[in-house]
């Protein structure tokens, strides 16, 4: 019983003084007060999940801000749905460079209800675009990948090839 409260709180107080949010921290905060704000906290709270290795439950998040606040609104073109559009695909952007997985960018939607994403004036298929090779090239560069054969290599051109031409150019 110790071990559990002892783990609880040096898992909070991680969380705080990193920075961190979670969902429960977002709903309980006091301190916010309109939709946006909100909206922002949750997206906080998916990039803390995706710094913690939790990309699901960070996915989950950024799905969250749409059907929270933009899903089965009154009105579909209201300031508050564009903005939980465009933080929700912000969101995903976000944790899909996080967690180096292309597959979150197929998240990022331009059908999101408002008459200005399905006109295509937010920017979502650039977006998206960017996304996969934004994502891709961090998946190739990660430090998993460094000591492929057969492939370039962020080592080899680094570290390698220095040492190389120092070794040809110092000679016997």
């Amino acid at each position: 019983m110790r071990l559990l409260f002892l783990l609880i709180f040096l898992t909070s107080t991680t969380f705080a003084i990193l920075g961190f949010k979670s969902i429960t921290e977002c709903n309980n905060d006091l301190t916010i007060t309109r939709d946006a704000e909100l909206m922002q906290c949750y997206h906080t709270a998916a990039i803390s999940y995706a710094y913690l290795g939790s990309t699901s439950t960070a996915r989950s998040t950024c799905l969250d801000i749409w059907e929270r606040f933009g899903l089965g609104a009154a009105d579909p073109d209201s300031d508050i749905v564009v903005k939980a559009g465009t933080t929700s695909n912000t969101c995903f952007y976000d944790i899909a460079m996080i967690a180096r997985d292309p597959t979150i960018c197929g998240y990022i939607s331009s059908n999101r209800g408002s008459s200005a994403a399905t006109s295509g004036l937010l920017g979502e298929a650039v977006t998206k675009d960017r996304c996969y090779r934004e994502a891709e090239r961090l998946a190739q560069i990660a430090p998993e990948h460094y000591y492929q054969t057969g492939q370039d290599n962020l080592c080899a051109i680094i570290f390698v090839l220095p040492l190389l031409l120092i070794g040809a150019f110092k000679g016997p």
